[in-house]
């Protein structure tokens, strides 16, 4: 099955918490699904530069993988430029879901393993 997953990285910590209100619980996606949005403080990583280092050269970022699945940083609401990888970035290796696994047949849910 799908799933998806955003860091937001809110510059003012009364939008963070309104944001916050809102989303939990979500359901209203625009298509059918039983998803329901969870909200967590980022236990690992906090602010934008550690997000930008975590992924820039991640194997998420490599030329192989569609844009849509792949980090984006946003500004005043464009979307802009993420910074350079700072090394080579590694071909992705696909995971896929085992015989009889959660898979639903589709396509590629581009689960990537490894370090991103």
């Amino acid at each position: 099955a799908m799933f998806g997953y955003a860091f937001v990285n809110f510059v003012d910590e009364l939008k963070a918490l309104r944001a916050r209100q809102i989303f939990e619980g979500f359901t209203e996606w625009g298509v059918e699904t039983d998803k329901v949005c969870e909200v967590s403080w980022s236990d690992m990583h906090q602010g934008l530069l550690a997000h930008v280092n975590r992924y820039r050269s991640s194997p998420v970022m490599h030329e192989s993988v569609p844009d849509e699945y792949k980090p984006a940083v946003y500004s005043q609401g464009q979307r802009v430029a993420f910074p350079a990888p700072t090394k080579r970035i590694r071909v992705p290796r696909i995971r896929r879901a085992p015989e009889g696994g959660e898979d639903d047949g589709g396509e590629d849910d581009y689960g990537l393993d490894g370090d991103i």
